[in-house]
Parts: C-alpha cells; sequence; structure tokens
C-alpha cells in the first residue's frame, strides 16, 4: 500500500533529466539526494487519507540513446506514517507486515522502461513501464513523470496507480472504514550526478 518507491522513480529520473533538455552521458549514473512519497488511500465510505514517507534512496545509470534505465529504487516501509498512531501500525503490522523480514520492509521500482529513449524526450509527462516490488511480490506498473532542472540538480514527480490486492495485501480496514483496492502513488525526488571513481 505505500507504493513508493518509489519507485518508479528509476523511470522518472532518466527521464527528468531528458525533458530538462539535458541529455546524460552514456552510463552515467544519477543519486537520490531527498525524497518523499505520497500514497492517497481513498475510503469507500467517501474521503481518504495519505501514507507518506521521506525514506527513498537509491542509484540509477542511463544510457542517452536507449530507453532502458539501470538500477533500483527502494523506500524503507517501516517508516510510513498514515496520519494516526493507531492507522500507522495497523497498516505496517496487519497489512505490510513488515516485522516478517526484508522481503517486507522495503518497496522497491526496478527495471524500468521509458516510452521514449532518453534523448529523445520531449517536454511534458512522459510514460514509463517498471516492476515494483511490495509485500514479497513483483508486479509490473506503469505512470508518468514530469521534471524540472533547478541549480544543478533534477526535481523529480513520478506518479502512478497500484492495486492492493495485486501484491496479496488484505483490503485494510481502520475503525469499521474500508480502503478503496485502488490506491495512487506519488514520488518526488532530487536528483544529483556521482561523480565517476578515479
Amino acid at each position: 500500500m505505500s507504493g513508493l518507491n518509489v519507485g518508479t522513480w528509476r523511470g522518472g529520473l532518466a527521464l527528468a533529466l531528458a525533458l530538462a533538455g539535458v541529455a546524460p552521458t552514456d552510463g552515467q549514473t544519477f543519486e537520490v539526494t531527498s525524497g518523499r512519497v505520497v500514497v492517497v488511500c481513498p475510503l469507500t465510505v467517501g474521503g481518504r487519507f495519505e501514507v507518506t514517507t521521506t525514506a527513498v534512496a537509491g542509484q540509477i545509470t542511463m544510457d542517452a540513446r536507449v530507453r532502458e534505465i539501470e538500477g533500483v529504487l527502494g523506500v524503507d516501509l517501516r517508516t510510513l506514517d498514515a496520519g494516526i498512531g493507531l492507522r500507522t501500525s495497523h497498516l505496517k503490522e496487519t497489512y505490510l507486515e513488515v516485522q516478517r523480514g526484508p522481503l517486507f520492509e522495503r518497496a522497491t521500482l526496478s527495471g524500468i522502461v521509458l516510452d521514449t529513449p532518453v534523448a529523445g524526450m520531449p517536454n511534458g509527462p512522459v510514460g514509463f513501464q517498471g516492476q515494483f516490488t511490495l509485500h514479497g511480490q513483483t508486479r509490473a506498473v506503469a505512470g508518468n513523470v514530469d521534471l524540472s532542472r533547478k541549480d544543478g540538480r533534477y526535481d523529480v514527480r513520478v506518479r502512478f496507480p497500484l492495486r492492493i490486492d495485486a501484491f496479496q495485501i488484505a483490503r485494510p480496514a481502520y475503525l469499521g472504514v474500508g480502503v478503496s483496492n485502488d490506491i495512487d502513488v506519488t514520488v518526488r525526488a532530487t536528483l544529483v550526478a556521482v561523480a565517476p571513481s578515479r
């Protein structure tokens, strides 16, 4: 339910550079220096709540000539905040089961493929597809990315939908109110180029 990271970030990162009109050099690596994930969870009776975290990390490597982005972005699910203490603990312990170990503590995005090679990106949102791992399950995801360049860094926003049951997560309920099976994930990240080792 805490779709990170994320993820989807990787595509976003590479994509972001292209949208800014600056294609990365072949095999250039970028690192997330800060980030924030917001998962919007609609309620079955109307209304919604948000689950957030800033525990985003990862690196990607891209080639301007191809659509595939190498690397993995991850989010630490143990840091999620659902706004209310009891709801947060239920989310992490009952539904995401983070106490079961490493496969359940993190959500990751990998295998990103952009709709267009980095060097040929148009302005505006660009689509991507990737592999998202959550709750020990890996599923295909798709969404879009927006990017802006500022002070030598790249600010990226990645957005994609998730279905809770696709990851074998029970439909969450809190005080008798259920959560919709369809949630929306937005990841914002700041990336900087990693200096090559000498």
